[in-house]
Order: C-alpha cells, then sequence, then structure tokens
C-alpha cells in the first residue's frame, strides 16, 4: 500500500524546505571556488577540477539524503508501516530527481572547468548507479528495522469499521519498534485489537473475547478447534497481570513472550477478519 496522498503533501511540503534554492547556493559554490583559483593562478591545476566534481557529487547526494530524511520522518512520525509499495515509492522518487537534476549540475561543472583546458566526462551521470545502490541499501536496512508484525493486517484494517482494532495494532507495532521496546505494552494493545475485532464480528459490543468466541461458536461460525485456538488465547492473557486490566504490580513480559502473544493476536485478526468479509 503506498503512502496515504495527504502524507505524500506532507513529504513534499518538507522536501521542498529542505531542497530550496540548491541550485543558486551550488552555483555560488562553484563560482566563488573558480574566482578564488584564478586569483591565485590554480585554475589550470588538476586538482581545481576535481574540486569542482567532488562538490556536484556532494550537491547529488545530499538531494538524494534529502528525500529519503522527508520520507522516513513522514512514515515514522506517523507509524505508517514499511511495506514494498513505500519502498518502490521512495526510490522512484529518487530516481526521478536524479534524472532531473544531474544533467543541471552537470552543466554547471562543465561551465566552470572546460575553460580552462580540462578534459571533461559525463562524471555524475557515471556515479549515479552508485548513488543509488547506497541510499537503496540504507532504505533496505530502515525497512529490516521498521517493517512491522502484521503489516498485511493493518492493510485489512483500513476500513471504517475497523478503526478500533486497527488504532491499537498501530499501536502494538509502535511499542514493539520503539527504544527501548515496550513489550508488555505491545501485547496488551494487541490483545485490545483482536478483543476489539471481536466485538465487530459477534456484534457484541459489551462482550469481552471470552464472551465474543461463546457468541460465534453459538450461531456456528466458528467450529469448535478453531474456537479452542482463541479461547487459548484468551486464557493466555488473562494469566498476565496488567495485559487486559490494570494491575497493583504488572508482569513485565521478555521480548520472546511478548512476540508470541502479538503473533497469536496477528493470527486471531485474520481470522476474525476473514469472518467479517462477507459483510464487506
Amino acid at each position: 500500500m503506498p503512502l496515504a496522498p495527504e502524507l505524500v503533501s506532507i513529504a513534499e511540503r518538507l522536501l521542498a524546505s529542505m531542497l530550496d534554492k540548491r541550485n543558486e547556493r551550488l552555483h555560488a559554490e562553484l563560482y566563488r571556488r573558480q574566482d578564488d583559483a584564478v586569483r591565485g593562478g590554480r585554475q589550470g591545476m588538476g586538482y581545481y577540477a576535481q574540486e569542482q566534481k567532488d562538490s556536484c557529487v556532494r550537491e547529488i547526494k545530499e538531494r538524494i539524503d534529502a528525500i529519503w530524511l522527508a520520507y522516513r520522518q513522514v512514515i515514522t512520525d506517523a507509524s505508517v508501516p514499511w511495506t514494498d509499495d513505500l519502498r518502490h515509492d521512495v526510490l522512484e522518487r529518487i530516481r526521478a530527481l536524479i534524472e532531473q537534476d544531474v544533467p543541471y549540475v552537470e552543466e554547471m561543472a562543465r561551465s566552470v572547468i572546460v575553460l580552462y583546458g580540462h578534459g571533461f566526462e559525463v562524471f555524475l551521470h557515471d556515479a549515479k548507479k552508485g548513488m543509488l545502490e547506497r541510499i537503496t541499501a540504507e532504505i533496505d536496512l530502515f525497512g529490516v528495522k521498521h517493517r512491522p508484525i502484521g503489516a498485511g493486517v493493518i492493510l485489512q484494517l483500513q476500513a471504517q469499521p475497523y478503526s478500533g482494532p486497527r488504532q491499537h495494532w498501530i499501536e502494538a507495532q509502535a511499542a514493539l519498534r520503539s527504544s527501548p521496546p515496550r513489550f508488555t505494552h505491545a501485547a496488551r494493545e494487541a490483545v485490545h485489537a483482536v478483543e476489539g475485532m471481536a466485538k465487530i464480528v459477534a456484534e457484541s459490543p459489551n462482550d469481552t473475547l471470552g464472551g465474543c468466541i461463546a457468541v460465534l461458536r453459538k450461531r456456528g461460525v466458528l467450529d469448535a478447534p478453531t474456537a479452542k485456538t482463541l479461547d487459548a488465547l484468551w486464557g493466555l492473557v488473562n494469566t498476565i497481570q496488567g495485559i487486559r486490566h490494570g494491575a497493583r504490580e504488572v508482569q513485565y513480559l521478555t521480548q520472546a513472550r511478548a512476540e508470541h502473544i502479538v503473533g497469536l493476536a496477528e493470527a486471531a485478526l485474520k481470522l476474525l477478519l476473514s469472518l467479517d468479509a462477507p459483510r464487506n
């Protein structure tokens, strides 16, 4: 699922501020270095041409980083689940900037280099592959950390009736990603998401998860073996203080136990969503 239009708009506004007047500043930097070299009689030296090229390479890298920074900030601050669609969108935006800006910046470099007898090659064009490989590696490293457990589930929860469970599931993912991770909170929010979804499917807003399971089983929506799997989750979380209700002394969960509960909750959500699918 790609980034929502309103979030794209925010990213573009952030990016516009980051890229504002960069061409003008680069132009001024190149010509200032040219003037300094001419005054010192260094314009014919090989390092003069290399310094001008290095400035242009650095500039394109900074523009690429600005795109990734803007999108990363929106994705992180808005708790957007990381997906392959988002990866594709960000990389396409970076490729578009490279195709647009590289020829223009390269021409600026040419204008301050060839006047003094230096050869000129399309150095930025040749550097594009390495730049893309670098930023792609950084984006993929981000994806390893921020691809949430249950990313597929959050996409299924986008429908309006599921706003309550969706918010709990987002909170569960955010708690796992926080630094340091909040494992007990993650497990609690994941269970709340399941309970909220069960209330919707059972049309029993005042029932607990256990009560909703009983309702669905009585209606024949859930067979006995499947109902037992949900009952197992219900029984598990009720043995841990602070997961479903307040407790004087909250039992803090290890990472392994919290991720186990979140994994069970993900499976339960998928099941409940499939049961509700005929109505949506």
